[in-house]
């Protein structure tokens, strides 16, 4: 371990994180300025938590949070402990577990709509979630823990992975003759254009007043038919 003592003295209030091999103790006076702040972690990141120091040290909580806010890395643990200083954070998850910052929604709660509940469309994770709902810089982020489920459910052939194990043709007539058959036992007179496939995700157009009706559709599909397939809305 190697710990750095140079942002000076820690007096109370002070506050103690520890998580993945990480210490960081933190105080702060009455005007909630940050008058000292310690880290203890293996030799590698010292010199950016050095520089991390550097940026808070001074400035109010808030100030600080602000500060790494936008910054990557192992910032993302100080953003997380201002964040919770300051009353931001209801849940205990550790920081590394928050994917959503607009609405707290953690990685844990993600990989369990999809893996519990099969939601692979980021219009079902967004409704039952809510994330990407907001400023939608954590998209990337779900669309990989997407990416992750499909893959670990797929069938891999010839180097490349195919769900079901079928070429995106064949997958496509697939969608399209179950949505037909569907559509005769439901008595339904909706419309769904197929308009391709990429990977794992179907990309197709549909009426708004169609949304649940076709959300229903395809949840059915990846029960029944146990096909992992994102859906996409295009124009």
């Amino acid at each position: 371990m190697q710990q750095s003592e140079f942002f000076g003295e820690l007096e109370l209030p002070s506050d103690i994180l520890q998580i993945d091999g990480f210490n960081f103790s933190l105080s702060f006076n009455k005007k909630e300025v940050i008058t000292a702040w310690k880290y203890k972690c293996a030799a590698g990141p010292s010199l950016e938590l050095e520089k991390i120091g550097q940026l808070i040290m001074g400035a109010t909580l808030l100030e600080a949070f602000e500060k790494v806010s936008s910054l990557g890395g192992y910032a993302q643990l100080v953003y997380w402990q201002l964040g919770r200083l300051l009353g931001y954070w209801q849940q205990t998850a550790f920081p590394n577990d928050l994917v959503c910052r607009c609405f707290n929604v953690t990685r844990s709660q993600i990989v369990t709509r999809i893996k519990d509940h099969h939601e692979i469309d980021l219009l079902e994770l967004r409704k039952s979630t809510r994330v990407c709902a907001g400023c939608t810089s954590c998209k990337a982020q779900v669309q990989q823990l997407v990416q992750q489920y499909c893959d670990e459910n797929a069938v891999v052939t010839a180097g490349k992975t195919a769900p079901k194990g079928m070429n995106p043709l064949d997958l496509l007539l697939r969608v399209d003759q179950t949505f037909n058959k569907w559509k005769q036992q439901h008595l339904s007179t909706i419309e769904l254009s197929l308009k391709g496939i990429k990977d794992y995700t179907l990309y197709a157009s549909w009426n708004d007043q169609d949304n649940a009706q076709v959300l229903d559709f395809f949840n059915q599909l990846r029960v029944e038919a146990k096909i992992k397939l994102a859906v996409e809305r295009v124009a």
